[in-house]
């Protein structure tokens, strides 16, 4: 079985159609592929709350896979397809990217808590191509990170209800319709549920710091 995601240049909107799906073939990016996960890499220059939900998206890949990804600081493992994560000006991964012209935030750059997918094709050296997951601030990065969560199968009740994660153990793949998709966070809805008793155990307390 195999899980799509779909970036798209326009914004999305509640109730669009998901970025996931499937399908695989050219064009695609392996997220996952037969147990084996795509690896993530974060600076360690960024936001302490970027980093600790670095992690737990490591986590929740996990749970949908049944195996984490490995998780690098500051240097891009020499894969095939690796997951880049980090927030404009914080990360140095992704000013590089920019500065070389291989990623386009001009639909974020600026904005407040906004975020961008996009794939890169040979983003590093030793490296074919990356799902870049890039913020405009923390808050942006961060909710970037929750949202692909939630595309392949991870409840955003996870941490609160206990709503199981949907297994797709076989193959998770994005694949870029138009190269780059933002989307804006409600954080005003969003981090209103932060005031619950077990947020403040689970990984979104970190998205305050």
């Amino acid at each position: 079985m195999a899980l799509t995601c779909t970036l798209s240049a326009v914004t999305w909107a509640a109730g669009s159609e998901s970025y996931v799906s499937s399908k695989k073939g050219k064009g695609f990016f392996p997220l996952a592929v037969s147990g084996k996960n795509a690896p993530l890499v974060v600076n360690s220059s960024d936001w302490p709350g970027v980093l600790r939900i670095a992690d737990s998206f490591r986590t929740d890949i996990g749970m949908v896979t049944g195996i984490e990804p490995e998780l690098h600081r500051n240097t891009p493992p020499r894969e095939k397809s690796i997951v880049v994560i980090g927030t404009i000006g914080k990360s140095p991964l992704i000013d590089s990217l920019i500065s070389g012209k291989k990623l386009d935030v001009t639909g974020i750059a600026g904005k407040s808590e906004t975020f961008l997918l996009q794939i890169v094709e040979k983003p590093f050296s030793g490296v074919d191509q990356a799902l870049v997951i890039a913020g405009s601030d923390k808050r942006g990065t961060i909710y970037g990170m929750f949202d692909l969560s939630a595309e392949i199968g991870v409840s955003p009740w996870y941490w609160w209800a206990d709503v199981p994660a949907h297994k797709q153990e076989s193959y998770i793949s994005c694949r870029a319709v138009i190269p780059m998709a933002s989307r804006k966070c409600d954080t005003g809805a969003f981090f209103s549920t932060m005031k619950t008793p077990r947020s403040a155990v689970g990984p979104m307390s970190g998205m305050a710091q």
